[in-house]
């Protein structure tokens, strides 16, 4: 233990029972990634965790007021700049764990995604999820993947934050 841990957090709508001393908020993803680097060039982080995807699209501005008569929208939506490289990047060499979140595939599915995040982005681990195990408790809360191909169930939160700390403090 004994880590100096640093939060940039975007909206949400779940906030932690405990105190986070070094706590940034941003209202945009570019603002997130923007911190993150700044976090990277002030001091070498020997761990990035990538716990929370960050929007994988925005909404394109519109031009103009749209008038609150018109029945429907379509709203056209871009891609954002993907964080982990740029952040690793910025970095240089660190231990670095994502999370990768999906839902309604099997789990060979899910670790196949998981493996193809680590391969992407060099990454040491992945947290891999579905959304629908999350809230039940007769599935595991997760599986972890490890850079050699290793896989093993998480049944709980508190093993999931073991396992991690265990993988950090190495």
């Amino acid at each position: 233990m004994g880590h100096d841990v640093f939060c940039i957090a975007g909206r949400t709508q779940y906030y932690p029972n405990f105190n986070l001393p070094k706590v940034k908020y941003t209202e945009h993803p570019i603002e997130m990634l923007e911190e993150a680097v700044n976090i990277s060039s002030s001091f070498t982080p020997e761990v990035w965790i990538f716990s929370a995807a960050v929007l994988d699209y925005v909404p394109k501005p519109s031009e103009g007021k749209i008038p609150s008569t018109k029945e429907e929208i379509q709203i056209k939506m871009d891609p954002t700049q993907k964080h982990i490289p740029v952040i690793l990047n910025a970095t240089g060499q660190c231990y670095s764990i994502g999370f990768k979140l999906e839902s309604n595939i099997d789990l060979e599915k899910l670790l196949e995604k998981a493996s193809s995040q680590i391969s992407r982005y060099s990454l040491d681990a992945v947290i891999a999820n579905r959304l629908e195990d999350l809230n039940n408790p007769e599935s595991p809360r997760a599986w972890i993947l490890d850079s050699t191909g290793k896989s093993s169930e998480i049944s709980d939160l508190t093993s999931l934050c073991g396992i991690i700390e265990s993988l950090i403090a190495n």
